[in-house]
């Protein structure tokens, strides 16, 4: 089994959640942003049809041709618009316009309104129809775009968070257990040198394990040192040589 130091298996376990947490929420925006961001493209469309609608039908009444395609043209100039038809009341087309690069994959988002003649001779009478259409392409266009910006600005902020939780790992928890490591690592190797001691941790835990085994040490140690002076004090046994006779 593969051992990690404690700084990064912890990190790595916090950038699981963190990722996990994250993907789950900008799903949950991106749906929300889209449904919001259609919702507005259907708004500025049916603006638009309110707006030239009157228009167009008294153009129809007055068999102006060239003042609907003015009308489509007009229509055109928002951004948003991809295609515009403008119908009469038999569904003949008397002017259209669509834009340069259209993609018959994109689900069109369309508003249509009929076309009537509002006062005078014909009043109320359906002179044909008024169609405005855009794409989900268009719609998504710039939502793809804000939700790069808040990936980004996640990704950062993930990279400053992992930095503040490494410095706090290293300093509350790695550091002291090095410490505690090597001092029994010291004491493995029968150094009785030195009196026992081990610098005051930060974390509740940390602490109390080494208060704990202070206590314990505190007790042997002094045995523990009378024992180690003793072996180095007493000489080594001579070799005896017999000879036969």
């Amino acid at each position: 089994m593969t051992q990690r130091p404690l700084a990064s298996a912890l990190l790595l376990r916090f950038v699981l959640v963190f990722v996990s947490v994250i993907a789950l929420l900008l799903t949950l925006r991106a749906i929300s942003e889209y449904k919001a961001a259609q919702a507005q493209a259907l708004s500025e469309l049916s603006a638009l049809a309110d707006t030239f609608a009157p228009a167009a039908a008294s153009a129809i009444w007055d068999y102006q041709n060239d003042v609907l395609q003015a009308i489509a043209r007009g229509i055109a100039n928002h951004p948003a618009v991809e295609s515009v038809l403008i119908t009469d009341s038999k569904h003949r087309l008397l002017a259209d316009w669509h834009a340069a690069a259209v993609l018959a994959a994109a689900q069109p988002i369309e508003v249509s309104r009929e076309l009537k003649r509002a006062s005078g001779a014909g009043n109320g009478k359906i002179l044909g129809s008024l169609k405005i259409a855009t794409n989900t392409q268009r719609v998504t266009a710039n939502l793809q775009a804000r939700l790069l910006q808040s990936g980004l600005w996640l990704a950062g902020l993930l990279l400053f968070i992992l930095g503040v939780l490494w410095l706090l790992i290293q300093r509350l928890v790695t550091r002291p257990l090095s410490r505690f490591s090597h001092t029994l690592e010291s004491l493995s190797a029968h150094n009785y040198s030195q009196k026992f001691v081990l610098p005051a941790a930060q974390v509740r835990e940390i602490s109390s394990l080494q208060n704990s085994f202070s206590k314990l040490m505190h007790c042997v140690w002094p045995h523990a040192r009378h024992s180690s002076m003793n072996r180095r004090n007493t000489p080594e046994p001579s070799l005896t040589t017999f000879s036969m006779r």
